[in-house]
């Protein structure tokens, strides 16, 4: 909740996000509400999804490589999170090898990773 409402907090201020997401994640999410919501609920997610990526000048990516390492990358700081059976782990680093070190790995996800815009003209709605 506090993560989310940070993220709503830097969305109204024009902050920038890059996001790298399973396709994993996404195929359940969206096989899941197809079977709750149904096809066209489900269009309407998707449009609202391209709507927000526009206006809150967010990008998207996803990789079809499993990581269950969340990483939150900042200016002087790095905060790693990791969920396990239920259990979450956090911690936050702020040395400076440690930060490049995460953003190379952030950004070499990204050269295998391709936009989300990519997986909706794919999938079959």
């Amino acid at each position: 909740m506090l993560l989310n409402n940070l993220y709503l907090r830097k969305f109204k201020e024009g902050s920038r996000f890059e996001f790298i997401v399973c396709k994993k994640a996404v195929d359940d999410f969206f096989r899941l509400m197809m079977q709750k919501k149904g096809r066209k609920e489900c269009k309407k997610i998707i449009a609202e999804i391209k709507n927000k990526l526009k206006k809150h000048n967010v990008s998207i990516t996803l990789i079809d490589e499993l990581f269950p390492l969340g990483i939150y990358l900042a200016k002087d700081k790095v905060m790693t999170v990791l969920q396990f059976g239920g259990a979450i782990t956090g911690i936050i680093h702020k040395k400076t090898e440690v930060i490049k070190f995460y953003e190379t790995l952030f950004r070499e996800m990204q050269e295998r990773a391709y936009p989300i815009e990519n997986y909706f003209k794919k999938i079959k709605m």
